[in-house]
């Protein structure tokens, strides 16, 4: 694979930092971990030099936006099958992006000094630790999406009582803590931010959604009154999911929002 490695100026001081950005290769991860290498640029003053390791399709759009920053390609899908399950297109990936990502940390004109990799992509602290690097997980969700997931695992993997996170659930007892796990009501707590327009301008985004009509209609909806449905731009819904999601939706006739990909229209209910 060629890889394609585009170099920004680099900054004038005679010393600075170098760091590696992995981020998993879905939208909302991707946004996620680009807003916070422009915030550490920023905030460095020009002393932190970010290269973002990524995908050819990503390296091809972050490059238009990512002016203070590399952008390195670790894996070429360019002829990926978008038809692929999430765990065989992971196959992929992982059997040529750590090759690659061994070669940007070893080949590089200046030692990294940090590797900063989504946490969907644990190998990469393994190949941190080999090549002397320092590295910290990054976790594009928030804490109560994390949470969410924590009981069901607890329950998926309680025989393996040597699993460490088993061995400290039962150290917690989290059975017992407060007789209950998170409820629903705890889940649709909604807090209402304001984030000025411009914000967006620099965004990544791989598709090209219909930005504007969707404001319109949803700013002349009453506030807490549409429900938003979407499933990320790894998750592939057969057609039997998407007309059992419709029904329900029409069901109980409620307002919405549904993010659906292009290759995913025909599979829509024509009465929907």
């Amino acid at each position: 694979m060629d890889n394609q490695h585009h170099v920004k100026e680099m900054p004038k001081q005679e010393t600075f930092t170098k760091v590696i950005v992995m981020p998993f290769h879905g939208q909302g991860h991707i946004n996620q971990i680009f807003e916070f290498a422009n915030h550490l640029a920023f905030k460095s003053n020009d002393t932190i030099h970010i290269t973002i390791a990524t995908t050819t399709s990503d390296t091809l759009k972050l490059n238009k936006i990512s002016s203070n920053m590399d952008v390195f390609t670790i894996y070429d899908n360019s002829n990926d099958d978008l038809r692929l399950n999430f765990w065989s297109h992971m196959e992929k990936f992982e059997s040529k992006a750590p090759l690659q990502l061994v070669n940007l940390l070893s080949t590089s004109p200046i030692r990294p000094s940090l590797l900063v990799y989504d946490a969907y992509l644990p190998w990469a602290l393994n190949i941190a630790k080999q090549n002397g690097i320092l590295s910290a997980a990054f976790f594009p969700h928030s804490c109560a999406y994390i949470a969410s997931f924590y009981p069901i695992f607890v329950e998926e993997f309680k025989e393996n009582v040597d699993h460490p996170l088993i061995v400290a659930a039962n150290k917690l007892d989290v059975h017992q803590m407060d007789g209950k796990y998170m409820e629903s009501e705890d889940y649709l707590t909604v807090t209402t931010i304001s984030i000025p327009q411009q914000a967006y301008r620099q965004r990544f985004n791989p598709y090209n959604p219909s930005n504007e009509p969707c404001m319109t209609w949803l700013n002349a909806q009453q506030p807490s009154s549409v429900v938003y449905i979407a499933f990320g731009t790894v998750a592939t819904l057969s057609e039997h999911q998407i007309t059992e999601l419709a029904q329900a939706l029409m069901h109980f006739q409620c307002k919405f929002m549904w993010a659906i990909r292009d290759i995913e229209q025909n599979k829509l209910p024509k009465d929907l």
